[in-house]
């Protein structure tokens, strides 16, 4: 738009020192229109957009190669032309088209030889003019691709720390919930190893003395404190136990079930969160393991893909292998008896099928899963 600018601006001016050099008639006509159609060739090719860039910018180098040269024989003709090569030759200052400059220049400088100093001062200040548009605008076009540049560098580096911030947030959830799994698990073993220890051996000592004191007075404060002791004893296993499963890592022990498989290999695509319900993770362990084990023991396979992804109203486990060693009894195995019994336990989705291939798909939906259950 700026370049369009810049050639409207020099055909005006070229235009009106034309008009009052020459009279106003059909030459003067001809030749303003002649000048637009050889003069706005470089305007029309800038209009495309081809793909191939290198063989375009030739073109354009040969037809306005053509179009200079052209021009520059109708000067010859008309010489009051002359005033109008500035604006032909803003794109030779474009595209510095040395062979068509250099022919023009001469012709040009044969030209002002035998015409009047004013008309040379005029020429040279139309030229003058026109190289100090085409570089201003050439300025203004390196300025502007240096600020896309710029601006697309620095939103590419802005995306990235974006990624590099969420992948360390990432981390350091993953650090948080590996370290609050630990701390867990190092609870319910301390309460274990200690307190549950403390409290048994209280609750022998309170039995023993019941068996040797007889006296009523004493029994029924004995029988009170035995029966203490095993709530309290009952209290700290429910409490130990909803540590440990609570403190399960799904996906440390899928690796742990997968770690000894030599056999076959295995793609895990894991993608849940960590607050997976306790039942549903020993549902999804005890079928991984279910899998692998009949893999192993009753396929020829030799790739098997394990998938577990979490969606916000479900939860998805698919299992398939590319064994042909499929048994083709219809009566199920105790082991896909199990796992239908823990699929309908938690209200789940089970389907199989050995069309190519061994493959189990599981879904649990998040709003028909029953309450874990309590010891």
């Amino acid at each position: 738009m700026e370049r369009t600018i810049d050639k409207l601006i020099l055909f005006a001016a070229s235009c009106t020192i034309y008009i009052y050099i020459s009279s106003v008639n059909a030459a003067t006509v001809t030749a303003i229109l002649l000048t637009v159609i050889f003069g706005c060739a470089g305007t029309l090719i800038d209009m495309q957009n081809p793909k191939d860039k290198t063989m375009h910018m030739q073109t354009k180098r040969r037809l306005l190669t053509a179009s200079l040269a052209g021009y520059t024989l109708l000067t010859l003709a008309v010489p009051n032309m002359c005033l109008f090569l500035p604006f032909i030759f803003y794109d030779i200052f474009r595209y510095r088209l040395k062979v068509s400059g250099i022919f023009a220049a001469a012709c040009l400088i044969y030209k002002m030889l035998h015409m009047y100093v004013m008309f040379d001062v005029i020429e040279f200040l139309l030229f003058l003019f026109a190289f100090l548009l085409q570089n201003r605008s050439s300025k203004n076009e390196t300025l502007s691709k240096e600020m896309i540049h710029f601006r697309d560098t620095v939103t590419e580096q802005k995306l990235l720390l974006e990624q590099n911030q969420k992948m360390i947030l990432q981390q350091q959830d993953s650090m948080i919930y590996t370290a609050t799994l630990k701390e867990r698990n190092r609870i319910a073993r301390e309460i274990h190893d200690n307190v549950g220890h403390l409290l048994t051996r209280s609750i022998l000592m309170v039995g023993a003395i019941k068996t040797i004191e007889k006296d009523p007075a004493i029994t029924a404060p004995l029988d009170a404190l035995h029966s203490s002791l095993n709530d309290a004893m009952t209290s700290i296993r429910s409490s130990v136990h909803d540590l440990h499963d609570d403190s399960i890592d799904l996906y440390a022990s899928i690796l742990d079930i997968l770690r000894p498989i030599h056999q076959f290999e295995i793609d895990l695509d894991y993608d849940a969160g960590n607050n997976i319900p306790r039942n549903v993770k020993y549902s999804f362990i005890a079928i991984i393991k279910e899998c692998t084990t009949n893999t192993i023991k009753h396929s020829n396979a030799s790739h098997m893909d394990i998938i577990l992804r979490e969606h916000p109203g479900f939860y998805q486990l698919l299992i398939r292998d590319n064994g042909t060693n499929i048994s083709s009894s219809h009566t199920p195995g105790i082991g896909l008896i199990n796992i239908r019994d823990r699929v309908r336990a938690l209200s789940g989705t089970l389907q199989i099928t050995t069309e190519s291939g061994f493959q189990i798909f599981v879904s649990f939906m998040k709003d028909r899963l029953p309450e874990p259950e309590t010891d």
